[in-house]
């Protein structure tokens, strides 16, 4: 479901403010203002419930294009990217989710890194 025109068509930019939760629905709120949110001129629901799907993270962008996006990060280790005004699924991309020994490589591997770095610096006498 998309917001309706007359919501589009104030005079000002809206304010929207778009919230996962945990049972994996994105939930848009609308208004003219700030002051205004507690009386929103939209009200929407992104999805279908599944606990599997909860979203952990949201973030926004834009496609080269200018078309404005939401990337909703899921418990299930997959990424979908919205449409940020119509809520349309547009890709969905499935992450491996990381495991705690995956992890643990990982953090091995930045602080080689990192230590490698100061003794490179230190090599040549300067600072960071």
């Amino acid at each position: 479901m998309s917001l309706p025109p007359a919501a589009m068509a104030s005079g000002e930019a809206p304010m929207r403010v778009l919230v996962g939760d945990e049972l994996g629905l994105v939930k848009v709120v609308q208004g003219r203002s700030i002051s205004t949110l507690g009386e929103p001129s939209a009200r929407l629901t992104w999805g279908e419930p599944s606990r599997t799907e909860a979203v952990e993270a949201l973030a926004s962008t834009s496609a080269p294009d200018g078309t404005p996006l939401v990337l909703a990060g899921r418990a299930s280790g997959c990424v979908d990217v919205l449409h940020a005004a119509s809520g349309e699924q547009l890709a969905r991309v499935a992450l491996a989710p990381a495991s705690a020994e995956g992890r643990a490589e990982e953090s091995e591997s930045a602080a080689g890194t990192k230590e490698k770095k100061a003794s490179v610096a230190g090599s040549h006498g300067g600072g960071p």
